[in-house]
């Protein structure tokens, strides 16, 4: 049975197979994985993060599994920027890139359960698909970077710089996988 099958198949009495080494399956992320009082933001971006919608790209929560060779790297400065705040590459992504789909920390979560599976070598990559809130209040990104045999995750607010050297993993909606 193929990979794709056995995702067919989820919930059968049927071996599952492991996935190719090119195919990352979600895990489950929650923001209290980063401790108490962490949440995903809701609302504006000048708001309190508290009232409105999850400020969440769901085609990234929705996908049942990532082929890694479909992945871009994407940078959002523009020319003779070094680098801008992570709010406005964020603005800039969502204004700009709204044809890709913005990898989400369950991804990250992935690689970090799956480091053999990291293809960016020891670059820092942004997963921007959810954007989350501190306990004291401030938007922060998810990020992961390999050192060694181990992926870390991290959170990194929003007001902080950041350069090429931190792109975004996004994935043309083209390659959505079709149910």
């Amino acid at each position: 049975m193929s990979f794709l099958a056995s995702l067919l198949n989820f919930g059968s009495k049927k071996e599952p197979v492991a996935a190719p080494k090119n195919i990352l399956q979600p895990r489950a992320f929650h923001p209290t994985f980063f401790g108490t009082g962490w949440s995903g933001w809701r609302g504006p971006a000048d708001g309190g993060g508290l009232l409105g919608e999850d400020e969440r790209d769901l085609c990234s929560l929705a996908l049942p599994y990532l082929d890694l060779s479909q992945v871009d790297l994407d940078v959002r400065l523009r020319e003779g920027e070094s680098y801008i705040s992570c709010e406005e590459w964020l603005k800039r992504l969502l204004a700009e890139k709204a044809d890709f789909v913005r990898l989400g920390p369950e991804f990250a979560l992935a690689f970090r359960e799956e480091p053999e599976k990291w293809p960016w070598g020891d670059k820092v990559v942004f997963f921007d698909g959810w954007t989350l809130r501190s306990p004291g209040g401030s938007r922060c990104a998810v990020c992961a970077f390999r050192r060694g045999e181990r992926v870390f995750v991290h959170c990194f607010w929003l007001g902080s710089r950041r350069d090429a050297d931190c792109p975004s993993a996004l994935l043309a909606k083209r390659f959505v996988p079709r149910a």
